[in-house]
C-alpha cells in the first residue's frame, strides 16, 4: 500500500516537472470603498472569479449569485489556513511576471496626488526589489498613475507562477495540518483560561 502511494507522489512530481501548472491571479481592489474581484486562471483555459467586500470587520464574497460572509480576525480558521496557504507557496513557486498598477487621486489639492503617488512609487518599486532578490528570474513591473480631477485610489495585482503538482499538494497538506494544529492549540488555551 505504502509503496503504491510513494509511487503516486513520484509520479504526480514528474508529471508536475514536465509539465507544470501554469496559474494567474488577477487581484483588483478600490481602497476606498474596500471591495474588489479576484479572478484565477489556470492553464489560460479554467477560470475561477469571485467578488468581495470587506464591512464591519466581515468580509462578504460573492460567487455565481451566492454569498459567504467571514470575520476576519487573526483567530478565524479560514483566515489562518489562507496565511499558512499563501506561506507555503511564496517559497516554492516560480514566479513569473508580477504587475502592480495603481490609480490615485484627490480631487481637492493636486499636490496631495503627486506627492502620495510618488510615495506609492517609492514604497511598490523597494518592496518589488526584495521580492526580485528571491525571485531573480521573475518579470517585475510597477507603474502609479495620477488622477488629478477625481477622488480614487486603485489597486490592481497580476501574478503568474508556475508550480508542480508536487508542490501544490504538499503546500496544501501542510497548511490544513498546521491550521489545524495551531487552531487546536488556540482552542484549548482558550477553554483553559474558561476553567480558571
Amino acid at each position: 500500500m505504502w509503496g503504491l502511494i510513494f509511487l503516486f507522489f513520484n509520479f504526480m512530481n514528474i508529471m508536475g516537472s514536465i509539465y507544470p501548472f501554469l496559474m494567474k491571479m488577477d487581484v483588483k481592489l478600490n481602497l476606498l470603498r474596500l471591495k474588489g474581484a479576484i479572478q484565477f486562471t489556470i492553464f489560460n483555459k479554467f477560470k475561477i472569479e469571485f467578488k468581495f467586500r470587506i464591512k464591519n470587520g466581515y468580509i462578504y464574497i460573492y460567487h455565481k449569485r451566492k454569498e459567504r460572509k467571514e470575520k476576519l480576525t487573526s483567530k478565524n480558521i479560514n483566515v489562518v489556513f489562507i496565511k499558512n496557504v499563501i506561506n507555503q507557496f511564496y517559497y516554492r513557486q516560480q514566479l513569473l511576471n508580477l504587475n502592480i498598477s495603481s490609480n490615485f487621486g484627490y480631487n481637492l489639492d493636486s499636490c496631495v496626488t503627486a506627492t502620495t503617488c510618488g510615495f506609492i512609487d517609492v514604497f511598490t518599486k523597494g518592496i518589488l526589489c526584495k521580492i526580485k532578490n528571491n525571485k531573480k528570474s521573475a518579470h517585475i513591473f510597477t507603474k502609479v498613475e495620477p488622477k488629478y480631477n477625481e477622488d480614487i485610489c486603485n489597486l490592481r495585482v497580476s501574478y503568474e507562477i508556475r508550480m508542480s503538482v508536487f508542490d501544490i499538494i504538499y503546500s496544501l497538506v501542510y497548511s490544513v495540518v498546521n491550521t489545524w494544529r495551531d487552531y487546536g492549540k488556540r482552542n484549548n488555551k482558550f477553554k483553559q483560561k474558561q476553567k480558571n
